[in-house]
C-alpha cells in the first residue's frame, strides 16, 4: 500500500517529457492566432495573369496585369497589423474564391484600385479593426462559374450549401461611384460603410446577379430569396437596403 501511495506522488522535479510537453503546449498557444488568422494563403491564379507576392510577413501584394482574373485561395484571412493590396489597371476587377473549409476573417487592411470580389461559401467577417478601402467591393457566400465572370456575365447562381453569414464590424471605403455588396444567407452591418455616389447593398439572398458597368444593381434571385436576415447595428432588419 505504502508503495502504491508513493507512484502516485508528485515529484517536485518534473520529468524531461513533462517539460517537453509544457513546452510543446505553450508553443501551440503562441502561434495560434497565427495559424488561423495569417495572410492569405495558398493563392493559384486560375485565369487571367497575375502576381503574389508575399515577401513581406505582413504585407502581401498581388499584381494583375489583364482586365480581369480568378484566384482561388486555400484560406483569405487578414490580421491586424497585416495589408494585402492589389494592383490593376483602371477598370480592372479581381475575383478571389476560398476553397477551404474555413471562414475568412479580416482584421487588417485590404486595398484595391479596382474592384474585388472575395467569395467564401463558409462565411467572411470584417471585424473592428478591419479596414477595407477598394474601387468597388463584393463580399459573398455564393459562387460564380469561371466562364461567367471571364464572359462578364456575373450571374452568381452557385449557392452554399451553408447558412453562411457576411458581417461588417469595421469600416469598408469605395471610391466614387464604387459599389459596395454583402450578399449571403445572414448580412449583418455593425460598421461603416461608404460609398460617395455609389451604391450600398446589403442583400440576403443565396443567388444573384450583379450590373457591374450599368445600374449596379444587385437582383435576386426570386426562389432562392431569404427576407429578413440583414440587420444593423441594433439587430433590426434592414428592409430598406434588402
Amino acid at each position: 500500500a505504502l508503495r502504491r501511495r508513493r507512484v502516485f506522488q508528485v515529484s517536485k522535479k518534473p520529468s524531461n517529457a513533462a517539460i517537453f510537453l509544457i513546452s510543446f503546449l505553450t508553443y501551440l498557444i503562441g502561434i495560434f492566432p497565427s495559424m488561423v488568422y495569417a495572410l492569405p494563403a495558398g493563392g493559384t491564379v486560375q485565369a487571367g495573369s497575375a502576381t503574389i507576392d508575399s515577401s513581406s510577413s505582413q504585407l502581401m501584394t498581388i499584381y494583375q496585369t489583364t482586365d480581369k482574373a480568378i484566384i482561388d485561395w486555400q484560406t483569405f484571412d487578414i490580421e491586424s497589423a497585416e495589408h494585402v493590396d492589389f494592383q490593376l489597371s483602371q477598370g480592372g476587377v479581381t475575383l478571389n474564391r476560398v476553397t477551404g473549409n474555413d471562414p475568412s476573417n479580416i482584421f487588417g487592411k485590404l486595398t484595391s484600385n479596382g474592384d474585388l470580389w472575395l467569395i467564401n461559401p463558409n462565411g467572411i467577417l470584417f471585424g473592428n479593426s478591419a479596414q477595407v478601402d477598394v474601387h468597388g467591393l463584393i463580399a459573398t457566400t455564393s459562387d460564380i462559374s469561371n466562364t461567367d465572370f471571364m464572359n462578364g456575365n456575373y450571374n452568381f447562381s452557385i449557392p452554399s450549401s451553408l447558412a453562411s453569414t457576411v458581417v461588417n464590424q469595421g469600416s469598408i471605403t469605395a471610391a466614387e461611384g464604387g459599389l459596395i455588396a454583402l450578399v449571403a444567407p445572414g448580412v449583418q452591418n455593425m460598421g461603416i460603410i461608404t460609398a460617395r455616389l455609389g451604391k450600398v447593398s446589403l442583400a440576403s439572398g443565396k443567388t444573384f446577379t450583379v450590373d457591374l458597368y450599368g445600374d449596379q444593381l444587385i437582383n435576386l434571385g426570386v426562389d432562392s430569396q431569404v427576407m429578413g436576415q440583414v440587420t444593423g447595428m441594433d439587430g433590426q432588419v434592414l428592409t430598406s437596403l434588402v
